[in-house]
């Protein structure tokens, strides 16, 4: 319940960031029609728009994956509920879960935080626009990467508790659907700055 309020959240923040966004694309597209080289054009162009719908990729795929990790972590809050029913001392998990609990939070901050960016290329004149177009995918790359480390904490976490889990239920217990299954992080990709 407390993850779909800030996968909410998150939605309305983005609805808020489109709006804003809105006017620069106005002013980004101002700029691009006085651009006298149509090739130029067609490559910023290609760029800018591909910039944005990698950064809507990345904050789903991002989203999901804090989802699952969320849902595998209540797997682990249960087993420990019963663990601890059967006399088991679960101080250590307990520790654990509120250790992933908080990364999970800073990596969905994160994912928020990125979400909120915009990446329009500022089109400062003709002789510079290739130079322009570098900074701005420079830029994105560093923000992914930086968000991806969040996330990469946050899976840590996760498997910290369930590792932690396992020591105390031990190897015996059969139940081993909580076993966190997240998908790899993959290096995120942007169109070659090819320099118009």
């Amino acid at each position: 319940e407390k993850r779909k309020q800030v996968l909410e959240t998150a939605k309305t923040r983005r609805e808020e960031v489109k709006e804003r966004i809105a006017d620069r694309r106005e002013e980004f597209k101002k700029k691009l029609e006085a651009l006298k080289d149509e090739r130029k054009k067609s490559i910023v162009e290609r760029i800018d728009d591909h910039l944005t719908k990698m950064n809507e990729k990345w904050v789903s795929h991002w989203n999901n994956t804090l989802t699952r990790l969320s849902e595998v972590l209540a797997k682990i809050e249960s087993r420990t509920a019963t663990a601890a029913a059967n006399g088991k001392d679960t101080t250590s998990i307990t520790n654990a879960i509120s250790s992933a609990k908080t990364a999970i939070n800073n990596a969905q901050a994160a994912v928020d935080a990125q979400a909120a960016k915009t990446y329009v290329i500022t089109i400062n004149s003709e002789s510079t626009v290739g130079e322009d177009v570098r900074n701005i995918t420079s830029q994105f790359k560093t923000d992914v990467r930086a968000t991806q480390e969040s996330i990469k904490k946050a899976k840590e976490a996760v498997v910290n508790v369930f590792q932690t889990l396992k020591t105390i239920v031990g190897e015996d217990d059969d139940n081993d659907d909580v076993e966190p299954t997240v998908a790899p992080t993959v290096t995120p990709t942007v169109v070659p700055t090819a320099t118009p």
